[in-house]
C-alpha cells in the first residue's frame, strides 16, 4: 500500500509498471482527501476506468516499497490501463526482426513503424467472421488492430502501438492471438500462399 501524503491520510492499494502507477482500492478517514484526488486526476488527463487510475510516478510518494512487478508484465499493463502509454518502450529493430520470424504470417510495413497481415476469405461472412472474433482478441488486450476490408473478402490487418507512433511488444501479442483464430480462406488465396498460413 502507498501513502499519498499530498492527499492527507489517503492510502491506496497500487501496482507499478514501467512509469506508470496504477491505483486501485483507495479510502481515507476523510472525504475531501479522495475528492482532492479525483482532481488531481482529472488534471492529468491520463487514463482511468471507473475503479482505477494510471498515473506517472512522481516524487509525491513517500513510500515505494513492494515496486516489484513480477505479476504485472506489460501485456496486462496495456489490458489493465485500457491503453498503452508514451511510457511503452518500442522494440529495436533486432526485436522486431526476432518477433517477424515466429509471426511467418506478418510483414514489417512499409513505414517500418507497423506490422501487417493479409489474406483472402472465402467470402465476405468468412472475412466478417474474422473481424468478429479479432475485436474480441483486441478487446481482451486493450489494443487494437486496424481492420480493412476490401473486394468484399481481401482482408488487411494492421498492427501498431499508436500511442508512441511504433511497434512494441504488444504489437506481437495481438498478433499471436489472432494467429490462432481459424480463418476459411479463399482455395486460390491458399494455393498461392502455403507459407504464410498456421502449420
Amino acid at each position: 500500500a502507498f501513502i499519498l501524503e499530498e492527499f492527507g491520510d489517503l492510502r491506496c492499494m497500487a501496482t507499478a509498471f514501467g512509469g506508470l502507477l496504477l491505483i486501485k482500492g483507495c479510502c481515507s478517514r476523510s472525504s475531501s482527501s479522495l475528492g482532492r484526488l479525483h482532481s488531481f486526476i482529472a488534471s492529468l488527463g491520463v487514463c482511468r476506468g471507473r475503479r482505477h487510475f494510471a498515473v506517472p510516478l512522481s516524487p509525491f510518494l513517500t513510500s515505494k516499497r513492494d515496486m516489484a512487478t513480477e505479476n504485472t508484465t506489460p501485456k496486462q499493463a496495456c489490458n489493465v490501463t485500457g491503453r498503452c502509454s508514451s511510457t511503452t518502450p518500442p522494440l529495436t529493430s533486432e526485436d522486431i526482426d526476432a518477433n517477424l520470424k515466429t509471426h511467418p504470417m506478418w510483414k514489417l510495413g512499409a513505414d517500418s513503424i507497423s506490422i501487417t497481415r493479409s489474406f483472402t476469405a472465402v467470402n465476405f461472412m468468412a472475412a466478417i467472421e474474422f473481424f468478429n472474433k479479432a475485436a474480441e482478441v483486441a478487446e481482451k488486450h486493450g489494443h487494437h488492430p486496424d481492420l480493412h476490408l476490401t473486394n468484399y473478402r481481401d482482408v488487411e490487418v494492421i498492427l501498431t502501438t499508436h500511442h508512441i507512433g511504433k511497434l512494441s511488444e504488444f504489437d506481437f501479442a495481438v498478433a499471436s492471438d489472432l494467429d490462432a483464430i481459424e480463418v476459411r480462406y479463399s482455395k486460390k488465396w491458399l494455393k498461392e500462399n502455403p507459407t504464410t498460413t498456421p502449420p
